[in-house]
């Protein structure tokens, strides 16, 4: 059985990382996790078929040493950012 290829989107819920995300999920072989910020209003993201959301900062090692899922992605995208820092 083969494994599908993990994938890993960070800010999967902002504009070019939702987007991103759903292109992604137009391959079978692929499981697509999210990587998102900790503010609230996020919670739809599971239904657009995000097999794994993980919340938390990028810059912050501790988001990322303690998912265990996050260890054995083999793709990562990175589209997460700060936008709109008045």
């Amino acid at each position: 059985m083969d494994e599908k290829t993990k994938i890993l989107v960070t800010g999967a819920s902002g504009f070019v990382g939702s987007a991103t995300v759903r292109e992604l999920q137009n391959f079978e072989q692929s499981e697509v996790y999210g990587l998102v910020g900790n503010r609230k209003g996020i919670e739809s993201d599971q239904q657009n078929g995000l097999k794994k959301i993980f919340r938390g900062d990028i810059a912050d090692y501790g988001t990322i040493s303690e998912a265990e899922e996050l260890k054995k992605t083999h793709i990562l995208v990175h589209t997460a950012g700060l936008a709109h820092q008045f």
